[in-house]
């Protein structure tokens, strides 16, 4: 297993690498039980079978659920945490750096594969798709790519907030991006998703934070403080289900603390689960499954009732099976045949 001080220097630490994986799935199961797409409404057929309502798949609609209380939030911690591992000096070099990461992305998949598979699931008709094209370019349109440019906004912001207060002191940037989470929708403005990049600051500034102080944790020196940790968070969970007590921000650093926990968990238990070759695959193809698992979810609806899937046993589990395995092997697949023909275009440039 690689040194902590190596992983460091390559800007890569274990338990974010697997939180990174951790959290992309858990957005796939996030996806994965909706029934609404667009103009379309979904009905569960009156002769479905009998596994639609088993115990399965209560739970994987309840993790769904659950998912979406705090799984966008955990991808904001995260890449704050990351960009403090490889943080970048110049405004340029940093704008340039997440225009090519996030920015050309979001355009190449949503005008290439989203907008073409919402057209042809009939999330959008004839009529409509010009005006969805429009609103895409803007920024305005709906879709699950929101995330990327909001993100760029994320880095944009923070880099300017830290150096305007200081590089030393993180706590009043965490002051400033709070009032702007806060007040991001009385903003006078809204220019490519901007706002929707503010309603998420706070998040990405506070995993900057988190890893400035991440080493000081004692779960990170002492596995036996990460188990209790997680064991108590657990609980904590366990009962907020019960009785709903928590408010969304405490839901939010809860269930996001304790995926992290997790993670440490797995990291040091299984030293070299990091390095097999299934976790590497799907590292190295996260940004990939994020990018094509949604217009994947579409077409697996589509086939799924045009073919009536759920009235047999064995087409609902084929119909959850795609819906959350599927579409994270098509998505990988997807992803290796981008970066061939990435590879193949730059070669021949």
């Amino acid at each position: 297993m690689k040194a902590k001080g190596d992983e460091l220097k390559k800007g890569r630490v274990n338990e974010y690498d697997l939180l990174r994986v951790t959290a992309t799935i858990l957005v796939v199961i996030g996806h994965s039980c909706y029934l609404v797409m667009g103009g379309v409404h979904y009905e569960v057929p009156a002769d479905s079978s009998w596994v639609y309502d088993s115990n399965l798949f209560r739970i994987i609609r309840f993790l769904s659920g659950w998912v979406y209380g705090f799984h966008m939030p955990l991808f904001f911690l995260l890449s704050g945490a990351v960009y403090r591992l490889k943080e970048e000096d110049g405004l340029k070099r940093l704008a340039c750096n997440k225009l090519k990461r996030l920015i050309i992305p979001y355009y190449l998949c949503g005008l290439l594969f989203m907008l073409p598979v919402k057209l042809m699931t009939g999330y959008y008709n004839a009529d409509n798709y010009n005006e969805a094209v429009v609103k895409f370019l803007v920024g305005k349109g709906d879709g699950h790519l929101w995330f990327l440019p909001a993100l760029f906004w994320c880095f944009i912001i923070f880099w300017c907030l830290h150096r305007l207060v200081g590089k030393r002191n993180i706590y009043p940037v965490l002051v400033l991006a709070a009032l702007i989470q806060y007040f991001h929708g009385q903003l006078p403005f809204d220019f490519f998703l901007f706002k929707r990049g503010m309603g998420y600051l706070f998040w990405f500034v506070l995993g900057y934070w988190f890893d400035g102080v991440r080493k000081k944790l004692s779960e990170y020196s002492y596995y036996e403080y990460g188990v209790c940790k997680f064991l108590f968070l657990l609980e904590i969970m366990i009962l907020d289900i019960k009785i709903d007590f928590l408010n969304d921000f405490f839901v939010i650093i809860i269930c996001s603390y304790a995926v992290y926990l997790l993670c440490i968990i797995l990291v040091k238990k299984y030293e070299e689960l990091c390095e097999r070759w299934g976790f590497r695959l799907l590292l190295r193809h996260s940004m990939h499954i994020y990018l094509f698992h949604d217009p994947l979810e579409y077409a697996v609806l589509l086939a799924a009732f045009s073919y009536g899937w759920l009235s047999s046993r064995l087409g609902c589990l084929a119909y959850m099976g795609m819906r959350i395995i599927g579409v994270i092997i098509l998505s990988v697949v997807m992803g290796y045949i981008v970066d061939k023909l990435k590879s193949r275009l730059l070669k021949i440039s």
